[in-house]
């Protein structure tokens, strides 16, 4: 399921209940991510949809017996501050705190997180085969902003640029990018406002 098929959907499952379909583990699993896609798009959807479809969220998760995910948290404009304890739920945390349903983000912090997940997501999950210029730009644009502002110790700088010029060989490095990307944001907790990108991915 997509977004834009929760709504018709609604009836479909009924229709399978009420015909004796047997509610799985697997299937819990699909609406509890569908839920929590529309979720994170929710402040992207346009306004004469987002009440029909949340509405149709909902009524998956009481069907399924799923519970519906928390509201979204986006930035408020204050300190940019993950709470968690391991840089990888602290990018999770990023991610659901700075990027938006589509497109770049509003703060410096936001599109050094955004970037990182974007390169992670091709390389692992499609194994680089949508890579174009556009992500050589973001991989550059990352190096800039890792520079920028409060840096990244000069051994850490060093080891960026190294990775970066590897990554795409090694789909494994990303992880420490993304890593380093993390301890960034860390050092920078004060929102710096994100000026045009070069890229469209």
């Amino acid at each position: 399921m997509s977004n834009i098929d929760l709504v018709s959907m609604v009836p479909t499952a009924n229709a399978l209940l009420a015909a004796g379909a047997t509610v799985t583990a697997q299937a819990r699993e699909f609406v509890k991510c569908a839920a929590e896609t529309f979720e994170f798009h929710r402040a992207g959807f346009t306004a004469e949809s987002v009440a029909e479809t949340s509405a149709a969220s909902n009524a998956l998760c009481a069907l399924f017996e799923v519970e519906p995910p928390a509201a979204r948290r986006m930035h408020d404009g204050g300190p940019i501050i993950a709470k968690a304890v391991t840089w990888q739920k602290q990018h999770a945390e990023l991610w659901n705190l700075l990027v938006p349903s589509s497109g770049a983000c509003a703060t410096v912090q936001g599109e050094v997180i955004r970037i990182a997940g974007r390169m992670g997501d091709e390389l692992y999950r499609n194994g680089g085969g949508n890579w174009d210029e556009h992500y050589d730009r973001m991989l550059a644009a990352l190096c800039v902003h890792m520079v920028s502002h409060n840096a990244l110790p000069d051994d850490q700088l060093a080891e960026c640029e190294t990775v970066a010029a590897r990554v795409r060989d090694d789909e494994r490095l990303v992880d420490r990018l993304t890593e380093l990307a993390v301890i960034w944001v860390g050092r920078n907790s004060t929102p710096i406002a994100l000026t045009k990108v070069a890229y469209k991915r």
